[in-house]
């Protein structure tokens, strides 16, 4: 049996990874990551935002840097390009559409 919320989170961490490597080098802000991904029709909140890119940092995947206003900037890793560019395979916990 198929656990639906399971494979959403795992797609939306693919889908996190895709749009930090779209604005590399530059760092991409929260909030814009956020419209981003509800642009694509996912149903995603920013406290589920932040639990999935706190996922991806513990697996060295992207990396949070706090800006000056209290919005955390993203940025994807060497780690996370390279799982992207399926140089490396993905970790458990990542759906590769």
């Amino acid at each position: 049996m198929i656990d639906l919320n399971k494979a959403l989170r795992e797609e939306l961490r693919w889908q996190i990874l895709q749009a930090l490597d779209a604005g590399r080098p530059e760092p991409v802000s929260e909030a814009v990551l956020l419209r981003i991904l509800k642009g694509k029709a996912a149903s995603v909140s920013r406290a589920g935002l932040q639990r999935e890119v706190g996922y991806l940092h513990s697996k060295q995947l992207v990396r949070i840097m706090d800006g000056s206003d209290s919005i955390q900037w993203l940025k994807i890793s060497a780690v996370g390009v390279d799982v992207l560019e399926n140089t490396i395979s993905p970790p458990a916990g990542i759906i590769r559409p």
